[in-house]
């Protein structure tokens, strides 16, 4: 299968590990100037920098973060910029985690209609103080909240600007809002080795 490029698309790849498990969340931030490698590393920085304090929030300490891979997805390019986490950067909670198949999922939205410009992040690894049989508690609502308040942020001076990418339309679409549709547990793709939501 051919590689799938979006003309103007930087994917960021937030890399953690739980357990041994193999987790990443990728984000889509569309660009009007060309990618250069120092706006690449400031782009990975500065995500590392906002994300990881709102993944620890709700995260125990048997998460163990390992980087943010940033990599210009437009076609004939293979920029790529990497910024590593300090070794034992983990979750603040106690490791009394709820399986990590029990996620939350927060919907991404554009201005745009129809199932190809909006996504999904899955988000699991949950303190079990913040789950309650099939539902997420009130407590974990804010610190969701406050993840996806950094999802909708530029960065980098207004060079990068958060998307949602379809591979489909081969364009990146302006990430106008992040929501939670309800409390409910899901299940989570992001858990298996070398998949991300």
């Amino acid at each position: 299968m051919p590689e799938r490029r979006i003309p103007n698309t930087v994917d960021v790849h937030f890399r953690y590990s739980v357990d041994g498990n193999r987790c990443e969340n990728v984000y889509q931030m569309a660009f009007t100037v060309a990618p250069t490698p120092a706006t690449m590393l400031a782009l990975v920085t500065e995500i590392a920098n906002a994300f990881l304090p709102r993944y620890q929030a709700f995260q125990t300490i048997s998460h163990v973060y390992h980087e943010v891979l940033a990599r210009n997805i437009s076609p004939g390019s293979n920029l790529q910029a990497v910024y590593t986490f300090p070794p034992n950067t983990v979750g603040s909670l106690p490791a009394a985690g709820v399986a990590l198949s029990e996620a939350a999922r927060l919907i991404l939205k554009t201005l745009n209609y129809g199932r190809r410009f909006k996504g999904a992040k899955g988000l699991s690894g949950f303190h079990e103080g913040y789950v309650n049989g099939n539902t997420i508690s009130n407590n974990l609502v804010p610190l969701l909240a406050n993840l996806g308040a950094q999802m909708l942020l530029s960065r980098v001076g207004g060079l990068y600007i958060p998307a949602v990418a379809s591979f489909l339309n081969q364009a990146a679409y302006t990430l106008s809002s992040v929501l939670m549709n309800d409390n409910s547990v899901d299940s989570q793709k992001t858990r298996l080795n070398n998949r991300g939501a």
